[in-house]
């Protein structure tokens, strides 16, 4: 999977279930254990995430690679 489409995997489940989302994602992202940032990378990307803006990416609009 593409960098792009991660992030937005990341972001949908950030704003579908807020920081319970968080513990999905990390274990999804450790899967690939060659492109796996780190967990305090995950973190910063986590708490980045904007799920109450207007144009936040949502589980509706994901579209993985």
């Amino acid at each position: 999977m593409d960098h792009d489409s991660w992030l937005q995997i990341g972001m949908a489940l950030h704003h579908q279930f807020d920081d319970a989302g968080f513990r999905l994602w990390a274990e999804w992202s450790a899967g690939c254990k060659a492109k796996y940032p780190g967990s305090a990378e995950l973190c910063k990307r986590w708490q980045s995430f904007k799920s109450k803006r207007n144009d936040a990416i949502n589980l509706r609009f994901a579209k993985p690679s």
